[in-house]
């Protein structure tokens, strides 16, 4: 840092001014800045992000398929959401999914896609349509989380998911299941769940629309379109913020100063707590949300093979006392089983010809097997050579496929692979995690969003009562959009965004 640079900065000389500064190229920040533009084009909006690249979150590895694999978030959960009306105003094309995981809500079926449990204790494969009685006693109890009253003492208070689940009988076989079924999903051992924000949170998603969805460009793609025509300003750490009751003063590392009328946060509680140092102090119930509100690991671990190993059709799997629990393929050209494609509000059915089969299958593309970590799996990922993760994943691919019949005794997925790409999310310094969870209680989250004095707003998936998911990031940047607008007395041209 320069002593001309700091002197200027804390001076205060030479500031840019804006109307809105916005700290956080994620789709919070993005899709609030999109939001503010929209319904006033005349308002000076900047976004500033730490990193070297936009997407928060959503991160797009490139160079290895045609089209970028999803390191980070990768599913549209729902179509009510923000981030399912917005794909669909765009006309990006998706992908109906099979839901199946606890965690995602009740069984949707999709086409002849299927998806299955693997126990490695005794090396057996169960399909989703073909389960014992065990296993369907916990699916029926996950699955029906959300009836559950949230205001019966007897049933909620203070437990955790995981005692709930003992007092309903389930079996420790069963009991290992729900834990990378349902709480892998929600980012957090079940002991630390507690049971009355899950039935909160699962009563939510109800409002978002069933079904889960993969966009055919990515969601970078999302990412792309939200950063078009803005004024995103890389490289750019917030260290300081000042405000007040009528302005906020933001600076960098290096001495840069930038005031505006109005600042919306929208970087994770523990960027926030690590990055940026407030003038004055926090208010400390807001302070308290921000510690409160903490992120476990997230990562993704991604085999790129030469060939299908597994049926067309096969879309996914949990996998119980593996280290490894959930895994789901894909194909670069070949995306296997029935392609179900979502456009303007209907599903359709692609139907291949035989050439067009032919044809397919004759491009001889890449494949792909994502492994998913959260919580305990992905601080184990944390500790290992990516060398060794990669060894771990095909032995444990080759028990799978054994298993399931699909890959002959004696042969092994190794013969077959050309790349490997690992990502762990608490090693991203400008994120520190995967994402917020139901183990603090919902008051924290209100906290966090509440503006101060008119000019300090608050956005990102952690500020929000259904969490966890690019559509919730979304719609708080939506909502800290409309609250700057009418803190600066404008309502903008309401029209869909």
């Amino acid at each position: 840092m320069s002593t001309r640079g700091t002197r200027a900065a804390a001076a205060g000389l030479d500031d840019e001014e804006v109307d809105v500064l916005i700290v956080g190229a994620g789709a919070a920040g993005l899709y609030c800045a999109e939001t503010l533009l929209k319904r006033e084009p005349g308002l000076r909006v900047a976004v500033l992000e730490a990193d070297s690249r936009v997407g928060g979150r959503v991160y797009g590895c490139t160079g290895i398929l045609e089209r970028p694999i999803d390191l980070g978030a990768e599913l549209v959960h729902g179509l009510r959401t923000a981030l399912g009306k917005y794909v669909q105003r765009k006309k990006l094309r998706l992908r109906r999914q099979m839901t199946w995981a606890q965690g995602d809500g009740e069984v949707i079926p999709v086409g002849d896609l299927y998806c299955g449990y693997y126990f490695a204790t005794n090396r057996q494969f169960m399909r989703f349509d073909q389960l014992d009685a065990d296993i369907q006693e916990v699916n029926d109890v996950l699955f029906s989380m959300s009836e559950v009253q949230d205001d019966d003492p007897s049933v909620l208070r203070g437990k955790s998911v995981a005692e709930y689940l003992r007092s309903r009988g389930l079996s420790p076989r069963a009991l290992r299941l729900a834990n990378v079924g349902y709480a892998h999903t929600l980012a957090q051992n079940m002991d630390r769940l507690l049971m009355s924000e899950v039935v909160k949170v699962e009563q939510k998603w109800d409002r978002d629309g069933d079904g889960d969805f993969r966009l055919d460009e990515g969601m970078s793609k999302v990412i792309d379109l939200l950063a078009e025509g803005k004024d995103v300003r890389i490289n750019w750490c917030v260290s300081q913020l000042e405000y007040d009751k009528n302005e906020c003063r933001v600076v960098s590392e290096d001495g840069r100063a930038i005031k505006a009328q109005r600042v919306v946060i929208t970087p994770s509680p523990p960027a926030i707590a690590r990055h940026i140092m407030f003038s004055p102090a926090l208010p400390p119930y807001k302070a308290k949300a921000i510690n409160a509100i903490t992120l476990r690991d997230g990562a993704k671990l991604i085999l790129v093979l030469k060939k299908r190993l597994w049926p067309r059709n096969f879309q996914a799997i949990m996998c119980v006392d593996c280290k490894l629990p959930e895994i789901w393929f894909d194909g670069e050209y070949d995306r296997g089983g029935l392609e179900v494609v979502h456009q303007n509000g209907k599903d359709k059915i692609l139907e291949e010809s035989p050439e067009e089969r032919a044809e397919i299958e004759a491009k001889n593309g890449r494949y792909t097997a994502t492994s998913f970590l959260t919580s305990n799996f992905a601080d184990w990922f944390a500790t290992v050579s990516l060398e060794e993760a990669k060894t771990i994943f095909i032995d444990q691919l080759d028990d799978i496929l054994h298993a399931h019949g699909c890959l002959p005794e004696g042969e092994s997925v190794a013969k077959y692979v050309i790349d490997v790409k690992g990502h762990s999310w608490s090693s991203e310094p400008y994120v520190l995690g995967a994402y917020s969870s139901a183990n603090v209680h919902e008051m924290h989250r209100a906290h966090l969003r509440s503006p101060i004095q008119k000019t300090l707003f608050w956005a990102g998936e952690a500020t929000e009562d259904s969490y966890m998911t690019v559509g919730a990031a979304m719609r708080s940047g939506l909502r800290a959009a409309e609250e700057v607008l009418r803190s600066l007395g404008r309502r903008g041209n309401r029209s869909r965004l």
